[in-house]
C-alpha cells in the first residue's frame, strides 16, 4: 500500500510541474492570450461605447474595443503599446484582430452623438 501511495504522490507532483511549465511557456514565452483595450471612436460614423471619465459619470467619452493576440501587439509596438498609434486599428492583413463596436440591442450603454 505505501508503494502505491508514493507512486500516486509522485505522479501528481509530476503533473503539477508539467502544468506549471506549460502554462509559463504558453503565457510568458509565446504570449498566447488575447488583449482587449479601448481606442478612440467617432460617434458620428460608428456606434461607440460610453466611457466615464470620473466616478459620477458626468464626463463621458466614446470608445471602441480592439481585441488581438498579445504576440501581435508586441510585434507591432515593441516598446510602448499605450503610445503606439498603429495599434489603435486592425490592419487588413491581421485576421485575428477585431474591432468591437457598441450594440444597443445587446443592452450596452452606447454613446449618443448630439447632432
Amino acid at each position: 500500500m505505501p508503494k502505491i501511495r508514493h507512486f500516486l504522490l509522485c505522479f501528481i507532483y509530476v503533473l503539477v510541474v508539467i502544468t506549471i511549465v506549460s502554462s509559463y511557456y504558453r503565457f510568458v514565452v509565446n504570449r498566447d492570450f488575447l488583449v482587449t483595450y479601448e481606442v478612440a471612436c467617432d460617434p458620428l460614423t460608428t456606434s461607440c461605447f460610453r466611457g466615464c471619465g470620473d466616478e459620477t459619470c458626468v464626463d463621458t467619452y466614446p470608445y471602441a474595443l480592439v481585441e488581438r493576440p498579445a504576440y501581435l501587439l508586441t510585434n507591432i509596438c515593441p516598446n510602448a503599446q499605450a503610445d503606439c498609434l498603429i495599434s489603435s486599428t486592425c490592419q487588413p492583413q491581421e485576421q485575428s484582430c477585431h474591432t468591437i463596436f457598441c450594440d444597443s440591442v445587446l443592452g450596452n450603454d452606447c454613446f449618443d452623438s448630439e447632432i
